[in-house]
């Protein structure tokens, strides 16, 4: 998938003449690590917690010019929530 900016799409892009270092960490919520959507209950048994050592020495390491955190969001009536399943299977039905 390619998501285009839409600060692209509105903004002349101008280039830098020095580099950027930055660090963009997608998507590190609590749910994933002991949530009820916890990797360590998929089948990989994969334990989420183990990034946030990780990102946590890359901050302490390396002097990025900027840290960005991303966090997705669904609305309440999700096909992503456990309630409701009906409506995934529906979508995935293609109704």
């Amino acid at each position: 998938m390619i998501i285009i900016s839409r600060v692209a799409e509105t903004s002349k892009v101008k280039k830098s003449a020095q580099p950027i270092n930055a660090l963009i960490v997608v998507d590190v919520q609590n749910c994933f690590i002991n949530g009820n959507l916890s990797l360590l209950k998929a089948s990989a048994g994969q334990n989420g917690a183990e990034v946030i050592l990780i990102i946590n020495n890359l901050i302490r390491t390396i002097p990025f010019d900027v840290i960005v955190y991303t966090q997705d969001w669904h609305p309440w009536n999700h096909i992503s929530f456990f309630e409701n399943l009906h409506v995934r299977r529906q979508y995935l039905a293609g109704n």
